[in-house]
């Protein structure tokens, strides 16, 4: 069965792994705590700020004010896949030539 993790924070980035089920499907939603990613990102204790760039995006929202939940309170963060797909680069590998093949953000 796939997982969602959060994998780190870079400045105003947020890197998102999401592994997905057999059938290809990614996950909407992912139920975690600040505490448990805190640990998923190399222990870094911001992992409040991480999410809250994740939700400043728009494409990710959670079940509580993230800003004031304890730590290890338990709450989901939910992903709109479409609007995360029209807003990133997607990278989908090297075509023949060795060029990279890439979907550019629709706006």
């Amino acid at each position: 069965m796939g997982r969602g993790r959060l994998v780190g924070e870079h400045r105003d980035e947020v890197v998102v792994q999401v592994d997905v089920v057999p059938d290809g499907r990614r996950l909407e939603e992912v139920t975690t705590s600040l505490q448990r990613l805190a640990r998923v990102i190399d222990g870094d204790p911001d992992a409040r700020q991480a999410v809250l760039l994740l939700l400043d995006q728009g494409d990710f929202t959670a079940t509580a004010d993230i800003a004031a939940i304890p730590p290890h309170k338990v709450f989901r963060l939910q992903c709109d896949w479409e609007k995360f797909d029209q807003s990133r680069i997607s990278i989908h590998g090297v075509n023949d030539n060795g060029q990279i093949v890439v979907t550019l953000p629709e706006d």
